[in-house]
């Protein structure tokens, strides 16, 4: 494997010695690559800026200065000669340098080709938290931990492969009706998710691996409808008939909002509830946030999407609402392997209930 492990910029140990990461953060990253088998000595460490900061504070340098910029022309040339696999990019400026955005909350954990001059450009990355911040927030910690994890995954080619979905989102009338009568006959396991609330749903989709989803539109981003009366209630009728069967089985991401929501405002009775994965991913991490953002960013190799709910591209929308029923289902399925005998139990106790 070649990895670069980039920081931010040098702290007081790091003045004083010369080299990267070798304070308290350092030591704490060193755990945390011991416990993965990943050996500090074979990866190249260094930061955005070899200057330290006023008060370790990287922010009081403009991004544009000359701390920052000779920084990145020496980690550069680094990088060329070094050549890694994978970038790992710890905290918001390192993540900044190499894709021109600072919200790491968002993008930790996303696999991604550099599109920025500089230093990352053209190289493979995923961006975390840094180490520092983990010991001031040790809940992040296991962030950190899972990101290591994929880029040792990731470590051994400079090509990265992100997943390709079906995400079927302009079907006809006659096309759609097929693709639901489809699933009423055969009855695979499919996974769910609405988009809307209360009176207000306009659309729904549903998949049936983790590569394909079919979307049912109800409305457009302006409220208007998809369909005539007659083509939405034929709709309606196939839909509630699956959603109704309790031979197809349902995974969901907090299935509670979206089955109150049909249920509720429509009338639609869901039976065949078989899986949550929020329920299920408590059991493994119950410290962590249990968004579907974040638990694709564990369990799946999906880029950062959910950016997507706001879009004003009434294309892109559709495809984010498949694409998180596909997560979902693919998440599902991971998670199953991941649960012992002890959780399976104590899931199916807090799902049924």
């Amino acid at each position: 494997y070649r990895i670069a492990i980039c920081g931010e910029a040098p702290g007081r140990d790091e003045e004083l010695q010369g080299k990267p990461f070798v304070g308290m953060s350092g030591r704490f990253l060193d755990g945390l690559l011991s416990k993965l088998n990943i050996m500090r000595q074979c990866c190249f460490v260094g930061n955005i800026c070899q200057v330290r900061p006023p008060m370790n504070d990287i922010s009081k340098f403009d991004l544009d200065g000359p701390q920052i910029t000779s920084g990145l022309q020496l980690l550069q040339a680094d990088l060329q000669q070094f050549n890694p696999n994978i970038c790992v990019l710890l905290g918001k400026t390192a993540l900044w340098a190499a894709m021109g955005v600072k919200n790491i909350g968002d993008w930790r954990g996303s696999y991604f080709i550099s599109q920025r001059q500089g230093p990352f450009f053209g190289r493979k990355c995923i961006a975390s938290y840094h180490p520092a911040y983990c010991l001031r927030q040790y809940e992040w910690t296991p962030l950190l931990t899972f990101d290591l994890r994929k880029a040792i995954r990731e470590a051994s080619t400079p090509h990265l492969t992100l997943p390709v979905r079906n995400l079927v989102t302009n079907l006809s009338f006659a096309q759609l009706l097929d693709e639901l009568n489809r699933i009423v006959a055969t009855k695979p396991a499919i996974s769910c998710d609405i988009e809307g609330g209360v009176n207000s749903m306009s659309c729904i989709s549903l998949a049936i691996s983790p590569m394909y989803s079919v979307l049912v539109p109800f409305t457009d981003l302006l409220g208007n409808s998809t369909w005539s009366v007659d083509e939405e209630v034929q709709i309606w009728w196939r839909l509630a008939q699956i959603m109704a069967d309790s031979s197809i089985p349902k995974a969901w991401q907090h299935g509670l909002y979206d089955r109150f929501i049909l249920q509720h405002s429509y009338k639609c009775v869901v039976r065949g509830n078989k899986d949550d994965i929020m329920l299920k991913h408590w059991e493994l991490y119950c410290e962590l946030e249990k968004n579907l953002g974040l638990q694709a960013s564990l369990y799946t190799d999906e880029q950062y999407y959910k950016f997507e709910r706001k879009s004003t591209s009434q294309e892109e929308f559709y495809r984010y609402c498949c694409k998180d029923s596909a997560v979902t289902y693919e998440i599902n399925e991971k998670l199953e392997k991941f649960l012992d005998a002890g959780q399976k139990a104590h899931y199916k106790f807090n799902n049924e209930v």
